[in-house]
């Protein structure tokens, strides 16, 4: 079986552009719901979380079984809860640094990827533009101190915006043939496996 990896996938890549895009036009619009929203969430989660570990290493305790990492971490995943519940300005960072941490790494991969083309191809400097563009819109997320949430849901539709072009130009002209800058990967089947292991048993009893 034959994998190929290439920077673009022909449908993932575009869906994930527009559904990005549509999360950031969310954000802009709707930026104090969205910081209540994953405020509230993420405090839950990690509330039950630490409710969870205390109660586990009260049960062990009263059996002589001390285990004070699961005491230390439900304390410390309550005390973030309560930080993400009650204070929304480290919730605007939080998202703001897990948003540019997504575009940054995206935009590397873009660019590993651009690398191992052959500079001829014609689809090699814009795809080179958009992975850089990419690397210097997630560095300005996560550096950028933001007043204003909202500001991330632009950088988010920018991002998808970027991301979109980069699908156009991969898939223009692109053709069923595996193109440079593509990686194949053999992957064996197992009915591949299942054969190879008999003709090597029957070299061997034949020698």
């Amino acid at each position: 079986m034959e994998l190929k990896v290439k920077s673009y996938g022909k449908q993932s890549s575009l869906l994930s552009s527009i559904l990005f895009f549509i999360l950031g036009a969310i954000v802009l619009t709707r930026s104090q719901e969205v910081v209540s929203f994953v405020s509230i969430i993420v405090g839950v989660i990690l509330a039950i979380i630490g409710v969870v570990s205390l109660t586990y290493y009260y049960v062990k305790s009263k059996q002589q079984i001390y285990m004070k990492k699961n005491l230390i971490y439900g304390i410390l995943s309550i005390i973030v809860a309560i930080v993400f519940i009650f204070f929304s300005s480290f919730v605007e960072q939080f998202i703001r640094f897990i948003v540019g941490a997504w575009i940054l790494f995206s935009g590397i991969m873009r660019l590993i990827n651009v690398l191992s083309m052959h500079r001829k191809n014609t689809k090699f400097l814009p795809l080179l533009i958009v992975s850089i563009l990419l690397i210097g819109l997630g560095v300005l997320t996560i550096v950028k101190d933001f007043d204003d949430i909202a500001i991330v849901g632009i950088l988010m539709m920018t991002y998808a915006a970027i991301e979109i072009v980069g699908y156009v130009f991969y898939t223009k002209d692109t053709q069923e043939k595996e193109e440079e800058g593509a990686t194949s990967l053999i992957v064996p089947d197992k009915a591949e496996i299942k054969e190879t292991e008999k003709a090597n048993i029957k070299d061997v009893k034949e020698k």
